[in-house]
């Protein structure tokens, strides 16, 4: 039967992996990140002198950045699932 072969190990180790990336995406770092990010793009808004035309350069960086963020993650998975 086709369950008689699968490693009992198997569960408790993606059980594992799980909780490890539960715990690394709650963790500090990415309150950090977004804290920067905050923080450069309300920079970006002040240094423009007035409001509409910082905030308009702000989010077309926010826009890029994840436009960047998009496609290396499209790029990791593609990679991922081939190999």
């Amino acid at each position: 039967m086709l369950l008689d072969t699968v490693d009992p190990m198997t569960d408790q180790r993606i059980a594992q992996r799980r909780r490890e990336a539960g715990a690394a995406a709650r963790g500090p770092e990415p309150r950090r990140g977004g804290a920067i990010g905050v923080a450069l793009l309300g920079a970006m808004v002040a240094a423009q002198g007035s409001f509409a035309p910082g905030m308009r350069a702000a989010m077309l960086i926010a826009a890029g950045a994840f436009a960047a963020g998009a496609v290396v993650s499209w790029t990791a998975l593609m990679r991922r699932q081939a190999g």
